[in-house]
Formats: C-alpha cells, sequence, structure tokens
C-alpha cells in the first residue's frame, strides 16, 4: 500500500507500446465495487501488467467512488461522470464505470502519448515473424482476420482489427493495442515487434497476386484511409506516416485466395520480396 495526501491506494502499472499507464485503486467504504473493478482490470490487461511499480509513468489514472448522479432534462436523465481530466497525462475516474468504458480511457491515453512520441493507431491485421511483424490493411471486409488467420498456423496472430505503429530510436516498431480482438484467441503481449512489411490487400481475385508499391502518394492516402483517427492529433499523425514514407520502402499490395499451404508458402519462400 502507499500514501498520498492521507489516503490509501494501491496501484496497478500497464505496458502498452512501450508506455507506462499508472493506474491507482482508491480505498473505498463500497469494497465490492473496488473488488469487481481490480478483477476485471486484471483479468483483461493481464499481459500488460508490469512488476515493478516503481517505474516513473508516463500518464496516470485515479480511480475512486462516485454515488452522484447528473440529471437533465428535468430530472429525466441520470448520468454517472466517466473522467475528470486533471493534466493532460493524468485523470480521475471511477468504479461504477465498465471494463468497456474503462478501455476507452486507456485508448485516450495512447493516443496522447502517440501525440508526443510519434506514433499512431493503424485499422490492419498482423502477424508475427520472429521478432519482426507484417502488417495487413485494408477496409472493413477486405481480409484482414482471414489472411491472419491463414498465416497463425506458422506465424501468430498479433491483431485483427488494430495495431500500434511507433518510431523508436530511428526505426519502425508494432505493438498490440490493449482493446478487445474480434478474435478472442488471439494472445496479447507488451512486446514491440520490428516492422518488416506492410500488404495492402487488394479485391479478391483467383489468384495470388503480389506487387511492390513505389508511388509515395498511392501509399500515403492507402495509409491515411486506415488511421485510426485522434481528431486532436490528426495532423502529426499525418506528418508520422510522412516521415514512414521516407525511411520505410517494404509496402506492397497483394491478392490471396483462401488456400492456407500456398499462402504460407508464399511468406515462407520470401517470394513477395521479388515482387
Amino acid at each position: 500500500m502507499k500514501n498520498i495526501t492521507g489516503k490509501k491506494f494501491e496501484s496497478v502499472t500497464l505496458k502498452v507500446a512501450g508506455f507506462y499507464i499508472k493506474i491507482n485503486l482508491f480505498q473505498t467504504e463500497w469494497i465490492y465495487s473496488k473488488n469487481r473493478f481490480t478483477r476485471e482490470l486484471l483479468d483483461y490487461y493481464h499481459y500488460f501488467v508490469v512488476d515493478n511499480n516503481n517505474i516513473n509513468s508516463d500518464y496516470t489514472i485515479d480511480i475512486i467512488e462516485q454515488r452522484n448522479f447528473i440529471y437533465h432534462n428535468s430530472g429525466k436523465v441520470g448520468l454517472i461522470e466517466l473522467f475528470k481530466q486533471k493534466k493532460n497525462n493524468h485523470l480521475t475516474t471511477y468504479y461504477q464505470i465498465s471494463i468497456i468504458q474503462f478501455q476507452l480511457l486507456i485508448n485516450n491515453a495512447v493516443h496522447y502519448l502517440l501525440k508526443k512520441h510519434n506514433g499512431c493507431v493503424l485499422h490492419a491485421s498482423a502477424n508475427a515473424f520472429k521478432d519482426e511483424a507484417i502488417v495487413f490493411l485494408g477496409p472493413t471486409g477486405q481480409g484482414k482476420s482471414t489472411i491472419m488467420k491463414l498465416l497463425n498456423k506458422t506465424y501468430p496472430g498479433l491483431a485483427d482489427d488494430s495495431i500500434i505503429l511507433r518510431e523508436i530510436k530511428d526505426k519502425f516498431y508494432i505493438f498490440q493495442t490493449p482493446t478487445m480482438e474480434k478474435e478472442s484467441w488471439v494472445k496479447k503481449s507488451s512486446n514491440s515487434y520490428l516492422l518488416k512489411s506492410i500488404f495492402f490487400l487488394g479485391k479478391k481475385e483467383s489468384s495470388f497476386h503480389v506487387v511492390k508499391l513505389r508511388d509515395k502518394n498511392t501509399i500515403l492516402n492507402a495509409l491515411v484511409q486506415q488511421l485510426l483517427v485522434d481528431q486532436s492529433n490528426s495532423k502529426k499523425q499525418i506528418a508520422f506516416l510522412m516521415n514512414l514514407l521516407k525511411n520505410f520502402t517494404s509496402f506492397y499490395s497483394i491478392q490471396f485466395l483462401k488456400k492456407q499451404n500456398q499462402l504460407l508458402g508464399l511468406f515462407d519462400r520470401g517470394l513477395y520480396e521479388e515482387a
């Protein structure tokens, strides 16, 4: 237990995309509320929990009791406050919110930190190639989850809907997001993966087809369409993507069939690198 201004609390620290988010769970008379919230927090985020709570945090979330409703429409509508922002990297929320609502606060924290530290969140799937990652981008229904699952036999799936991309010391890394995946079997971790290649999914065809992309305007437009944009950060995110184009060249367009062995062979032999 630690003590701040006379109020005892326990703390949990999450490591997300290389950032440390500290969650302070303050004492309350309503023990059930705290215990329920703590169980859900540790159950959902346990892959991101770090043992050392003495690490300097990049973002802090205090959780306290809130019993008051906010009334609207002559008392016909009662709302519970979601959070209060104390500083840019420090907010207070309440045990009464759900773990799904809390996920929104974690996402906001990640967006804030990416704004300061060269990164973005992309609507994408991804697979691990040892310490590297290959990313697949495309509109909903284009096959991001499908190709991730087909490759998962040999190359573990990292995400089926969103990934975090960061630049660290002139290299680009992929991180898993703390948000729920549509495919619940995808294992989460706080590990980083060096970006190996980015693939844009094309229309479904009757054969495998891979083309290396070289036109930067085409690539940038395709990347921007897959940004999960924090509206207050859109200019910086686009600037980040432009910097990616200057320093990274492994962009491809891919069309594929649902033939697992042929698809795995394409990546096992690195044939796409010859495109």
